[in-house]
């Protein structure tokens, strides 16, 4: 197996072979570092303005009464377990692994990211029959569960 060279930050180690590239591919690796840390200060808004907001439910009922939270703990851990596998497929292509390594790793990720999909519809069906809309339920309406209230507003006023 070939040793990839070693440079000072993690990512595409091209050389000094492609220079250009290489330089390149420092300003694509810096800008992915950004959109990283831009949706840590996003997430962790939403995050902030959630527990402010926990109580504000308009006479409607609280997130315990409408989500399932071992089922957000499950989507969780998918998407936690995929960003994983998509790292190891990364790590199998820089490493020139066999293409088999890459193709079951991608295939791994794939099956992750379905199975997410498959959990949240559930979600989505099971807040629409309960009637959620954002005029019921206060938190809905600043957090990103605006979003899924949104969505799921098949009787708005049922709550109050």
């Amino acid at each position: 197996m070939k040793r990839a060279p070693t440079h000072s930050y993690p990512g595409l180690n091209l050389g000094r072979r492609h220079a250009s590239a290489d330089k390149a591919s420092e300003v694509v690796t810096f800008g992915f570092w950004v959109f990283l840390m831009s949706d840590l200060v996003y997430f962790g808004l939403m995050f902030a303005i959630y527990i402010t907001m926990i109580d504000a439910q308009a006479g409607g009922p609280g997130p315990h009464e409408l989500f399932d939270l071992k089922s957000i703990f499950a989507q969780t851990l998918i998407l936690l377990t995929s960003s994983l596998t998509v790292g190891l497929a990364m790590l199998a292509l820089k490493y020139n692994l066999p293409r088999w390594r890459i193709v079951f790793w991608f295939f791994v990720t794939l099956v992750l990211g379905l199975s997410f999909l498959v959990l949240e519809m559930r979600d989505f069906m099971s807040m629409a029959e309960k009637g959620v809309s954002h005029s019921a339920v206060g938190f809905c309406q600043h957090t990103m569960g605006w979003c899924l209230c949104t969505v799921c507003t098949s009787r708005p006023g049922a709550f109050g």
